[in-house]
């Protein structure tokens, strides 16, 4: 088995509250984007990266035998 362990997910259909797409509609709008926690650290990931981890994942066998746990 292997665990893949997704921290933020970002991509096409976000919802516009969600960080990236908030912090983009606001510059192209001309809005300084307010972050209320400027410092907390984040792991973001574009949603095809994801989709193309998944199926690198299932074309190696030898991953999944190896029980792992990926991070992205």
């Amino acid at each position: 088995y292997v665990t893949a362990r997704l921290f933020t997910p970002f991509g096409p259909y976000d919802n516009n509250v969600r960080m990236i797409p908030y912090v983009i509609t606001s510059l192209i709008n001309g809005i300084n984007p307010v972050i209320n926690k400027p410092n907390s650290g984040r792991d973001f990931i574009f949603i095809e990266d994801v989709a193309k981890i998944f199926y690198e994942l299932t074309r190696h066998p030898e991953i999944s035998e190896s029980r792992s746990t990926f991070n992205r």
